[in-house]
Parts: C-alpha cells; structure tokens; sequence
C-alpha cells in the first residue's frame, strides 16, 4: 500500500508530507459523516456507549487528555524512530494494554487499573529487553506502520463493553474503528516526519475538545 511503508513516507519532503495529511483529514471527514449517519441510523446516542460516560467530568478530562495522549503515542508511536530502546518500550506498552483490556473484559479492578497497568508495564520490559535486538527492528519497521494506524484503531474497540457489541451496532463499530485509524495515521505521518513532541500534542487536542 502507498505511503504505508517507512521509506516511502520518510522519503517526502515536508510539503509533501502536508498535503498528505491534508488528504487524510478529508477522508476523516468523510468518513466521520458517515459515521454520524451511521448514528443516526443503528445507534440514536452514541454517548451511551464510549469507555468514559460512567466517570466524572473531571475525570474524563484528566485520563482522557493528559494519560490517554502520551501513554498510547508511547505505545503505538514511539518505536518509529526504529531504535531498540523505543522499540521495547512501546512493545511493552502494547502488551500491556492487550493485557489489561482483556482481564478488564472479566475483572473490574476501577482506578486501581492504572496501578495494575504500571505493573504489567515493568515486569513486561523485564523481559522484552531481554529479547529484542536492532536485527528485530529492522526486520519489522514497516509492520510498525501498520500497528501505529490499524492497531491503534482496533484497540479503540475497548472503548466498548462487551454487552454493547452487538450485531446491530457493528456498522457503527466499523466506523469508529475506520475514523481512528485515520487519526493513527495522520498521527504517524506527523510522528514521522515532525517528531514525536508533535503528535503528543495534536493527540492531547483532539481529547481535550471530545471531553471540554
């Protein structure tokens, strides 16, 4: 797939790179409206059915504009500077979260879910750092793209409980999934292209005006 390998969006000049972003916006727009439709359509409120509605104001803001920004661009975009150190980090970090999304699927453990998090986190870098060598990097940096963009929407399915995945919200599902990967790509474009400062910020934006 154009521009979903490393060296091709590495290799664009910055205008370039722009336009790019540009362009993905628009097709975020698009497909944001018919996610809407979508809404309209199969759901009738889709605030019934995001991760955050249970929790105070003040607690969606801060978890979901301060933690969410920089723990999934660590996880999802940190290694795409293709170094070791990153690469375990973020790999670290994505297991991590594979890990507490699927015990939370069966236990609640509330807040004390971070705290089990930050454990996962370090007894998982443990044992990645162990593992991984430049030779593993190199060999995979183009699947890294793909994580960054469709991994990133995937996950996004945890936004979910399981009782609300039902068969007649998964059109609204799909679109959910779609219009996140493309804010993962616009997001890796930047990452790429204009370091990671950027697309911390651009994440902590795009959250602080979901939950302002």
């Amino acid at each position: 797939m154009q521009y979903f390998k490393v060296n091709d969006i590495t290799s664009l000049d910055k205008s370039v790179s722009i336009f790019l972003i540009i362009k993905s916006i628009f097709l975020f727009s698009l497909i944001s409206l018919l996610y809407g439709i979508v809404d309209y359509l199969f759901i009738h409120s889709s605030s019934d059915i995001v991760l955050y509605s249970e929790m105070s104001y003040w607690e969606k803001l801060l978890l979901g504009s301060l933690w969410a920004p920089i723990v999934e661009e660590f996880a999802y975009r940190y290694f795409l500077d293709f170094k070791v150190r990153s690469t375990k980090i973020s790999i670290s970090l994505l297991l991590s979260f594979l890990l507490i999304h699927t015990v939370g699927f069966f236990f609640s453990f509330g807040n004390y879910n971070y705290l089990l998090f930050v454990g996962y986190f370090l007894c998982i870098f443990l044992i990645v750092d162990k593992l991984i060598k430049q030779s593993f990097v190199d060999k995979w940096k183009d699947l890294f793209i793909y994580i960054s963009v469709f991994g990133f929407g995937i996950s996004h399915i945890t936004n979910f409980s399981l009782d609300q995945l039902s068969i007649d919200k998964i059109p609204y599902v799909i679109c959910y999934v779609l219009t996140i990967s493309i804010i993962g790509y616009i997001m890796t474009v930047i990452r790429l292209k204009f370091g990671m400062r950027y697309n911390i910020a651009l994440h902590f934006v795009l959250n602080f005006l979901l939950f302002v």
